[in-house]
């Protein structure tokens, strides 16, 4: 499996959906604006490292396990 941007979104969206966060919710839970959290919500290309964590750690969701599950199903580190 090839993890794209696109999943990560997904992931991202499905996790708001669960907990019915909006864009106002993430607004303030990321100390940032309204234009920023929109995009984070809309846009189909994620890939910011950063952003994911401050992310998780905002709305307390570990997407990174959740990324870490995926690839070791593909590789695994000795």
């Amino acid at each position: 499996m090839k993890l794209t941007a696109d999943d990560i979104h997904k992931m991202i969206q499905d996790e708001l959906n669960r907990q019915r966060l909006n864009p106002a919710d993430l607004t303030e839970a990321l100390h940032t604006c309204r234009s920023n959290c929109y995009k984070i919500v809309n846009e189909k290309k994620f890939n910011d490292l950063f952003l994911l964590i401050n992310l998780s750690v905002a709305i307390k969701h570990n997407f990174l396990q959740d990324l870490a599950v995926i690839v070791s199903e593909e590789i695994s580190t000795n």
